[in-house]
């Protein structure tokens, strides 16, 4: 850019000084015709051609109205290489050809002849080479008669070539400018505003080039690169600095940050101070906050390791403390005063060991086995501690996908992640009260809102609330372990940082959004379980059952279906429930062989106990299945047997009787 640049200053150049000339010449012509006329008086017209006879590039010629030329100077003979005899006496159209003459010279000599002074350009073909020929035909009177015509020819064929080079160069660099991949922005020197702007440039920005046009660099940009900016500039102007590059933060039109990498030279005029400089702009944002994430990863590994090492270390004091606090209790009767300092102490080893456990989580070091969890399920039930804690000023929505692929997680990890956020959520409401809502959602993701994820199937938890929100400054710290903006009392600072290390454990992580006065809203994504992943699991879970038999639970009242997993497991089954039949009907085409027995309400949204179990059957025709209703006119125990349905039971069911029918189902699966 910089040698267009260059090559378009040197034409204006020459361009400029050719104009010059042509103007001196024109001021020598015009004292030329005023000497013309005044040696008109003594109709001698070899002395006028005598007189202009040393003019190099000014072609004279008298052609009277028979179209002959009667004198010429030197410059026309030299220019067409012939003898005054080989033009003199000779007619024009002899000279040029007929074609030439007739469309061009002789229309001009007819009106000079009829006293009419005659300007025309063309370009011409004379002897062989194109030439663009400035020709003016001026009347010639003697006695008050025309008798002919001066011809004053001038050949500009290298002033309009060198025009034409110079819009060809300025097309070229128009070109350059406008389809650039990075902005590119023409600024005055002295007030900063911007002249000319390309379209990545606005882009880049945000605003549109009519918006642009009226803004100064320094509107836009950040007050604390700006000093920096200006000084680079006035290095600039005073010729310390050729050119020079920095990384600096634009505001966007939307009000967000944008990183560029900025170059800037000036635009060199000979012999004069530059007025112009061209600033070049490439937009980082993107490398930024990889490397911030880079940064707050580091320092997350290292604050996590030296944490963990105090962490085992405080806990084998914490050992020591619990172990003789609890045997001490075992030997002193309740009733004695220093009893109660004993359960003093032994409470506070207890709060003591919850804040290792969160520092060990933190740290990565405390490993959980993780097994195949429905999020929904975990989700509604840690909500039924939030809401019983909440008062009545904050209203609580949720809208909670009951359709998800399970997850690989700790069940009690994920009710500490909703409970801390939740509780984040409260304090930020708990002034005023508001609204705190709480969404999850399964999405297939192939460009990630997040940058540090690979593309797939998650399920992006929200938490939001309309309490008082973060600022920008702190936004980057919130993450930080023992970082609180709480009082003294109120937060030890690890909330947010325990949750960001389990979410990274599970392969996920969390986001947020917020502004000062505009509530938060944390983003939280669980990568779903791979189907390999829920073989293995379902293997495991295959070797575990202590009685080998494997039952899945559906029933759209939960109560009912809790209360039916607790007396089954009591019995040693391995229970999994379903709240309804989209859920059971997936789960089950994924894995057919991971359940001995299925037991099934009638009753259930969307497909009906029947319905769901021949599509069960569909799948897996050898599976025994257990259809429960309290009452319903349309199915019974024949028509249900009709259907391929082993057993049908009428609510409430009698669980002796139907640990009878599933021993009778299952045969010898569950004995030990």
């Amino acid at each position: 850019m910089q040698e267009v640049n260059t090559t378009k200053e040197s034409l204006t150049a020459e361009l400029k000084e050719l104009r010059q000339h042509v103007a001196d010449l024109q001021h020598q012509n015009k004292a030329l015709l005023t000497k013309i006329e005044n040696l008109k008086l003594t109709n001698n017209i070899p002395e006028i051609f005598q007189y202009v006879a040393f003019q190099g590039n000014e072609y004279l010629a008298f052609v009277d109205k028979n179209y002959v030329y009667q004198s010429i100077n030197e410059s026309y003979l030299r220019f067409w290489n012939k003898t005054i005899d080989q033009i003199k006496g000779h007619s024009v159209m002899e000279m040029q050809g007929k074609e030439l003459f007739e469309q061009f010279t002789k229309p001009a000599l007819d009106k000079a002849f009829a006293g009419e002074t005659v300007h025309a350009q063309k370009w011409v073909n004379l002897k062989g080479k194109d030439r663009y020929m400035s020709v003016a035909y001026h009347p010639y009177t003697q006695d008050n008669v025309i008798t002919g015509a001066i011809v004053h020819t001038k050949d500009i064929t290298n002033i309009i070539r060198m025009e034409e080079t110079l819009k060809e160069s300025e097309k070229r660099f128009r070109a350059i400018f406008e389809q650039a991949a990075v902005g590119v922005a023409q600024i005055e020197t002295l007030t900063g505003r911007f002249f000319k702007i390309n379209q990545k440039y606005c882009d880049i920005i945000g605003y549109q080039n009519k918006e642009m046009t009226a803004n100064t660099f320094m509107e836009i940009t950040h007050p604390d690169d700006l000093q920096e900016d200006l000084d680079n500039m006035e290095k600039l102007k005073q010729g310390i600095l050729r050119e020079f590059s920095m990384e600096k933060r634009y505001f966007h039109k939307n009000g967000k940050i944008v990183w560029v990498n900025l170059t800037v030279s000036p635009m060199w005029k000979i012999g004069e101070k530059p007025t112009y400089h061209i600033a070049v702009v490439e937009e980082i944002s993107e490398r930024k906050q990889l490397e911030e994430q880079l940064r707050h990863s580091q320092k997350m590994d290292a604050l996590g390791t030296l944490a963990g090492g105090i962490a085992h270390e405080f806990n084998n004091i914490l050992g020591v403390i619990q172990g003789y606090s609890s045997a001490l209790l075992r030997q002193l009767p309740k009733n004695r005063p220093e009893t109660q300092h004993i359960e003093n102490i032994h409470q506070a080893g207890n709060r003591a060991t919850d804040l290792v456990k969160q520092i060990l989580t933190f740290s990565r070091m405390d490993e959980q086995k993780l097994s195949t969890q429905q999020l929904p399920i975990l989700i509604q039930e840690a909500l039924k501690m939030v809401r019983a804690t909440l008062p009545a000023t904050i209203e609580v929505r949720q809208n909670i996908a009951d359709l998800c692929s399970p997850i690989l997680a700790d069940p009690t990890q994920i009710h500490q992640i909703i409970m801390n956020l939740c509780t984040n959520a409260f304090h930020a409401m708990e002034k005023n009260g508001g609204v705190l809502e709480i969404c999850l959602q399964e999405k297939q993701y192939e460009n990630l809102p997040v940058h540090n994820l690979p593309a797939g199937s998650y399920l992006q938890l929200t938490v939001r609330d309309t309490g008082c929100g973060i600022s920008d400054h702190i936004k980057k710290q919130i993450f930080d372990p023992f970082f609180t903006t709480k009082e003294i009392g109120k937060g030890t600072g690890l909330g947010l940082s325990v949750i960001h290390s389990i979410v990274t454990q599970y392969g996920g992580t969390i986001t947020v959004e917020s502004k000062k006065g505009k509530g938060a809203t944390f983003h939280v994504y669980f990568p779903t379980v791979q189907e390999k992943i829920e073989s293995e699991m379902q293997v495991e879970q295959q070797t575990s059952s202590p009685r080998g038999g494997r039952i899945l639970v559906i029933d759209d009242e939960p109560t009912l279906a809790e209360i039916q997993k607790i007396t089954l497991e009591e019995f040693g089954y391995n229970v999994t429930i379903c709240y309804n039949s989209s859920d059971a009907l997936e789960m089950f085409r994924k894995a057919p062989h991971q359940f001995d027995l299925i037991f099934t309400d009638y009753t259930l949204p969307e497909l009906r106990g029947d319905q769901l179990s021949q599509e069960f059957l569909k799948t897996r025709p050898d599976i025994p299945i257990i259809l429960t209703s309290g009452y319903s006119p349309d199915i019974s125990i024949d028509k249900a047997k009709s259907l391929g349905i082993q057993e049908f039971m009428m609510k409430p069911i009698d669980n002796e009787k139907l640990i009878q029918i599933i021993e009778k189902l299952l045969g010898g699966k569950n004995e030990s």
